[in-house]
């Protein structure tokens, strides 16, 4: 990871407008000035290339989580001219994880998410795949060469929505507030985890976009000039090919419209050439989400498709507050020094009522809207990646909050931003803590978080304070289980349990040794599926996925396997709960004595353990499957 950049020194730089970089005048004392927005930026390139150069540029493994569905776009295209995905057949193997659709009723494949990125990033691919042609490398859209040719893609792309933000916020700050508005937005959110190591992700493009969007807009209502107008509209088209639900930033910037006294207000006025441009924008916002639009025709023969099926919005069911604070990834736990937009908010009262109404409406549309999302933790990452998105616009309360900092007297300045140095670190450090796994992508609770609060070593019950949230109970309707003993007792023998240790993985059929039990996976699969079946009493036997059932194998050093065809001595366990309202369990032999992990590879399962330590801890799950 790269070396944290001293916050304090760059904040003195900044508490004035310039940063004076050299005496190179024609009279002594005289220089050239360096804005405080380009130092900001400036730190934010070198932060990025500090970190691609000795991190990221070498990985292999960067197309992951949702980068295969938003990039499929581009081999398809580019490289096999087969946007239906037949190509894979010639190689599934080598495909499998390369690129994720859904298969229709008809068994057409669809790309999953929307070609906005593609669009965005494809001349960075085609350099990719002329450099490859070039010196005779692979060219089927995977290696390397792609990756950073993507990469230097993202990069351009965030240092453009920086500069056209930070010219955005200059017109309503100062330009040193607006510069370190800037530096905590990368460097004290989540946002730089998304552009450096998670860099292919579309978060960083997405921030570009909104950005942009933002400044036009205003740019037009200054300057009511049609071309601003027209490129507004076209790139609002774009932004929404991109990321469809920033379609509710209509509000804010509809918002800003109504309150206007200069080019929208013009724009409204009931005349010809008003009539004419509100035309020409609309159309050129259908030209914008055109692309995806023609897509799906060609996929699927429908106009409009809904590629995400039953995964949706449950409008009923917000998980508001724990989007905002709660443990497993609430904004203000993990990027703190954003708690500054609620004074924002009250400050923006005073002098900025119209764009304060904007910025409420989108702000807790957008923050609704993804807490209703059927997984509205934004699945495995690192922090909720979903509100990225929506920086550019919550940049303004933050600016406010910073502003409102800065003006108190002296001993409220500099404690602030001893306070914020300290906050900016916190979250450097917790990025280091995510990469390394001591902030787990989805399972985090408050237990787990003050367990884990500035450890840079795992503890040996953290794993068991971890809990997951089963995201298809919530899909389907269904509340989330209260998991006890008498709950437990209750399970039937054909419903399927998860067991997971407390090194957070799953226990499954090992495949470097069949039959065997180990603890391998962070997230479990079918080979991870059980069955319990109670004897009597606290007495249960446990059948695997291939339906046999868990035993003692007394020639090999008690290892568990799941290798017996029918009941029989071996196979009965005793569970013993800890916690009679909790999920927490423990196993054991007739005699007494646990089963347990052995903690080393490969986190076999065995007996003979004589008290249970953290490694003879288990929770059980019962999820609902897909």
């Amino acid at each position: 990871m790269a070396k944290p950049i001293p916050f304090g020194k760059s904040l003195r730089y900044l508490s004035s407008r310039n940063f004076q970089i050299g005496r190179v005048g024609p009279s002594k004392g005289e220089g050239i000035t360096l804005p405080a927005n380009w130092l900001a930026i400036s730190l934010i390139s070198l932060a990025f290339f500090g970190v691609f150069f000795s991190s990221t540029m070498t990985k292999h493994d960067r197309m992951k989580l949702d980068v295969p569905s938003f990039y499929a776009y581009l081999p398809s295209i580019f490289i096999y001219n087969d946007i239906k995905l037949n190509y894979i057949n010639k190689n599934p193997d080598f495909f499998a994880d390369k690129i994720w659709y859904y298969t229709t009723n008809s068994n057409e494949r669809v790309i999953k998410h929307t070609i906005g990125f593609s669009l965005f990033l494809s001349p960075f691919f085609l350099a990719g795949h002329l450099i490859s042609l070039l010196t005779n490398s692979p060219s089927h859209g995977y290696t390397l060469i792609y990756q950073n040719a993507l990469s230097i893609g993202i990069f351009l792309y965030l240092i453009s929505g920086m500069f056209l933000l930070g010219n955005v916020l200059k017109k309503y700050f100062k330009e040193n507030i607006s510069a370190i508005t800037l530096l905590i937005l990368f460097f004290g959110t989540n946002l730089f985890w998304y552009t450096t190591f998670e860099g292919l992700m579309s978060h960083a493009l997405v921030f570009f976009l909104v950005s942009l969007n933002i400044y036009l807009f205003l740019k037009y209502d200054e300057t009511p000039k049609e071309k601003y107008l027209y490129l507004f509209s076209l790139f609002f088209g774009l932004m929404v090919l991109t990321r469809p639900i920033l379609l509710v930033s209509i509000l804010f910037f509809g918002a800003l419209a109504l309150s206007s006294n200069n080019g929208f207000k013009k724009l409204i006025q009931p005349k010809i050439s008003s009539a004419k441009n509100f035309l020409i924008s609309f159309f050129l916002f259908l030209t914008g989400i055109l692309p995806q639009i023609i897509y799906w025709k060609i996929s699927t023969g429908s106009w409009i498709f809904n590629p995400y099926n039953e995964e949706g919005f449950i409008l009923w069911d917000p998980h508001f507050w724990s989007l905002i604070f709660g443990f497993r990834k609430g904004l203000f736990i993990y990027s703190p020094l954003l708690l500054l937009i609620i004074p924002g908010f009250v400050f923006m009262f005073y002098d900025k009522k119209n764009l304060l109404i904007a910025l409420l409406l989108i702000t807790s549309t957008s923050f609704y809207l993804i807490s209703c999302w059927w997984v509205s933790s934004s699945g495995p990452s690192w922090g909720n990646r979903y509100l990225i998105d929506f920086f550019p616009f919550i940049a303004f309360p933050f600016s406010q909050g910073i502003q409102a900092l800065i003006s108190r007297k002296l001993f409220i300045k500099v404690f602030s931003s001893l306070v914020i140095a300290l906050l900016l670190i916190l979250n450097l450090f917790q990025t280091w803590q995510y990469k390394n796994g001591l902030i787990h992508f989805d399972d985090m609770t408050r237990e787990s978080y003050m367990s884990g609060f500035l450890q840079t070593k795992q503890k040996e019950n953290w794993g068991s304070l971890l809990r997951p949230f089963d995201w298809n109970r919530r899909l389907k309707g269904r509340s989330q289980i209260k998991y006890s003993k008498v709950h437990f007792s209750n399970i039937g023998n054909k419903e399927i349990i998860n067991i997971r240790s407390s090194l957070g993985t799953y226990l499954l059929m090992n495949e470097l040794k069949p039959y065997a039990i180990a603890s391998q996976l962070s997230l479990p699969n079918k080979y991870a599926d059980l069955n319990v079946v109670h004897i009597k009493g606290n007495m249960i036997c446990i059948r695997a996925h291939n339906g046999n059932y868990f035993k003692i194998d007394e020639q090999n050093q008690k290892a568990i396997t799941a290798s017996a065809k029918q009941i029989e001595e071996a196979t009965r366990f005793l569970i013993e709960f800890p916690d009679p309202y909790d999920n927490q369990v423990h196993l054991k032999e007739k005699n007494g004595d646990y089963l347990g992990i052995v903690n080393e590879f490969p986190y076999l399962l065995k007996a003979g353990f004589k008290t249970p330590s953290y490694l003879q801890t288990f929770r059980y799950y019962c999820f609902v499957k897909d």
